[in-house]
């Protein structure tokens, strides 16, 4: 999923360039951050990749905007929670937090 999310993020256009560096603690967790991390954890990865600049407050961001985006990727988000056992209210809650469900949001 991770793999997924950074492949939409490196295929936005325009904007600026952000580092997203991916790390492993010595329990093996991974964490994701824009920021370089001191302590116990290794890097594994550094991604280097184009965003795009922020939509402005009135550029479609109502509620109803949101909910019209919502039903329209409703069954593609319950079907891929269903085929990876995960619960459809979580993938929809976390799909709202990151982007509105806009598809060309940046996170």
């Amino acid at each position: 999923m991770v793999g997924l999310i950074l492949a939409c993020l490196c295929s936005a256009s325009g904007g600026a360039w952000a580092d997203v560096y991916k790390y492993r603690d010595y329990e093996g967790r991974v964490y994701l951050t824009d920021t370089p991390m001191k302590g116990g954890y290794k890097l594994v990865k550094r991604y280097r990749m184009q965003t795009t600049p922020r939509r402005s407050a009135g550029s479609g961001d109502s509620l109803a905007a949101m909910q019209a985006r919502r039903q329209r990727y409703a069954p593609m988000i319950e079907s891929a929670a269903r085929a990876s056992r995960v619960r459809p209210e979580l993938v929809h809650a976390v799909v709202r937090a990151e982007s509105a469900y806009r598809p060309d949001a940046v996170s």
